[in-house]
């Protein structure tokens, strides 16, 4: 195999990867809104924390989805980096060794922010659909 095709499958691992992750978290946030809701006012004193609970869970399930396909990469990198910065936020001061550290938030903003300013990949929808370039007419 040649490097680009090598770097385009690795590409398209780490999108599936971290999408379908995103996908599982908020599923998890869906079924369990309630106590998202009360964890996000009780312990991390949010202010409407049954709003915030939603649109957190709704961000992360949705652009999950979008990131594991590959449609609207980089929209969907965008949003779930902001949500990845308020979990960063609400575990600032805990960093590695520390049980609710903020490194895997970090490592999952960065990944988003890699994926935000290049794209999903040679192998996503958006590459191989909506961008697709016109195709070129006979002379």
């Amino acid at each position: 195999m040649k490097s680009a095709q090598l770097s385009a499958i690795g590409w398209t691992l780490l999108r599936v990867v971290v999408g379908m992750v995103f996908v599982i978290h908020g599923w998890s946030k869906v079924t369990m809104i309630g106590g998202v809701a009360a964890t996000f006012g009780n312990e991390y004193q949010l202010p409407i924390p049954a709003v915030l609970a939603w649109l957190v869970a709704t961000v992360e399930f949705l652009g999950g989805l979008a990131l594991t396909a590959g449609v609207y990469s980089r929209w969907a990198a965008l949003l779930l980096g902001c949500v990845m910065l308020g979990a960063i936020k609400v575990h600032w001061g805990s960093f590695f060794y520390y049980a609710n550290g903020m490194e895997y938030d970090l490592v999952l903003l960065t990944v988003c922010t890699v994926i935000c300013l290049n794209g999903g990949g040679p192998y996503s929808v958006d590459t191989m659909i909506i961008n697709k370039p016109p195709a070129k007419k006979p002379a």
